[in-house]
């Protein structure tokens, strides 16, 4: 089963974007999602999913400034930018314990991977940031230091999962 999306979402306020329309948080454009599922036996059942989605509005600065010897970023329009484009595959393989499918009860156990060739998709960028080290960043750096360096923070890079289902009629 596969499907395709094309879809927009902005928003407009007098009081915010210079009374512009902008990017709304939720303006994905472009998603598709493929899933493929197979019935190997009576028992087992294994399926993968793709998913792909164009990526979220932020706002980015356009340019920093110095105040009390830090750096200061400035915004220009709201959600100027976009993080990456977002993607993903996932698999579960799943066994039917009922060798009786006329029982009055089922039960099974699912394992999963989320995210399976480990995709680094960001959930948000922070700029005005040195890192010093790993995970050590000086927030905010200064500008006369030239050293400032563009982080992206990720979620749940690879994570598999187990699952027990019990369903009675």
């Amino acid at each position: 089963m596969a499907g395709y999306s094309y879809a927009r979402a902005k928003r407009k306020f007098e009081d915010l974007n210079n009374g512009k329309t902008f990017n709304a948080l939720g303006d994905r454009p472009n998603q598709i999602n493929v899933m493929l599922s197979y019935d190997i036996n009576l028992r087992w059942m294994v399926g993968l999913n793709w998913n792909y989605l164009t990526g979220a509005p932020f706002s980015s600065p356009v340019s920093f400034y110095t105040y009390n010897d830090l750096e200061t970023p400035i915004y220009g329009q709201k959600n100027n930018d976009r993080l990456p484009n977002y993607h993903r595959l996932d698999a579960s393989a799943t066994w039917k314990l009922n060798k009786n499918v006329a029982k009055k009860y089922k039960h099974s156990l699912t394992s999963s991977i989320c995210n399976l060739y480990g995709r680094k998709n960001p959930v948000f960028i922070n700029y005005n940031k040195t890192e010093l080290g790993y995970r050590d960043f000086k927030v905010p750096s200064n500008v006369l230091e030239n050293d400032r360096t563009i982080s992206q923070f990720f979620l749940f890079q690879f994570t598999p999962s187990v699952s027990y289902i019990f369903k009675w009629r």
